[in-house]
C-alpha cells in the first residue's frame, strides 16, 4: 500500500499523542530532507519515545520525530541482508499482524488511537507497566492512515531488535541518531551505544 497518494487514502486527524511535544502541534517537515509535510502531502512516519519520570511517574519524550517515505527508503536501503531477514522473522514470528489488524477496525480505536496503544504490540504488557516505550504510525498530509495500524512497543522489545540487527546496520542506525536525534539530558543513555534504543523504521 506504500507509499500513499490521495487516491489511495484512509486516514482520520492526526492525534494529539503524536504531535510534536514542543508545540504541542502536528509535525511539519521530514527530520532529514525537511520537506513540508501538510503543504506538499506525502507519506510519512512518526516515532515517538518515552521514558518514565522518576519523580513523578509519567512518560516523557525521550525523542522524536517525522521522516518521509523517500527518506525511510534511502536510510532502510543500508540495512544489511541479515538484519533485514531478522527483522522478518522477529515480526513474524512475535506479532499476530491479523489479531492486531481485527482489533484496530474496531471504530472506538479509531476514535481513539491513544486507547489502542496502551499495551505492547509485541508482548501485550499495558503501557503503565513500561518504564520505555516507544510509538509509531504512518501518515499522510494531515491525517493517520486508518490501512496499517500504528504500533506501541515497549523497551524490552527494543532491547530484542538490537540483538537481531547486524554491526553494519547498528552503525547506520548510530549514525542517523547521533546526526538527527537530541533529547533531554537525564536521558541521554537512550540514545548512547551501548543502552541506546534502535529508531524503528519498519
Amino acid at each position: 500500500m506504500f507509499p500513499l497518494n490521495a487516491e489511495n487514502f484512509n486516514g482520520i486527524v492526526i492525534p494529539k499523542l503524536f504531535y510534536d511535544s514542543l508545540n504541542n502541534a502536528p509535525f511539519t517537515n521530514c527530520l532529514v530532507c525537511k520537506r513540508h509535510l501538510i503543504n506538499h502531502p506525502t507519506t510519512y512516519l512518526i516515532e515517538k519515545a518515552f521514558r518514565k519520570n522518576n519523580f513523578n511517574g509519567k512518560p516523557e519524550p525521550v525523542f522524536e520525530y517525522a521522516i518521509c517515505w523517500n527518506c525511510i527508503e534511502k536510510l532502510t536501503k543500508t540495512y544489511s541482508i541479515k538484519s533485514k531477514a531478522n527483522l522478518g522473522d522477529y515480526f513474524r514470528d512475535n506479532i499476530d499482524y491479523q489479531q492486531h489488524d481485527k482489533a484496530w477496525q474496531d471504530p472506538a480505536m479509531r476514535q481513539n488511537p491513544e486507547l489502542f496503544l496502551q499495551k505492547c504490540s509485541i508482548k501485550g504488557t499495558p503501557v503503565g507497566n513500561l518504564n520505555e516505550f516507544q510509538i509509531m504510525g504512518y501518515f499522510f498530509g494531515s491525517f493517520m492512515t486508518t490501512e496499517t495500524p500504528p504500533f506501541m512497543f515497549g523497551g524490552d522489545v527494543a532491547d530484542e531488535l538490537l540483538n537481531v540487527l547486524s554491526e553494519q546496520t547498528l552503525d547506520e542506525l548510530d549514525d542517523f541518531t547521533g546526526k538527527y536525534l537530541t533529547g533531554p539530558p537525564e536521558f541521554s543513555d537512550f540514545l548512547r551505544v551501548p543502552k541506546r534504543k534502535p529508531v524503528i523504521l519498519l
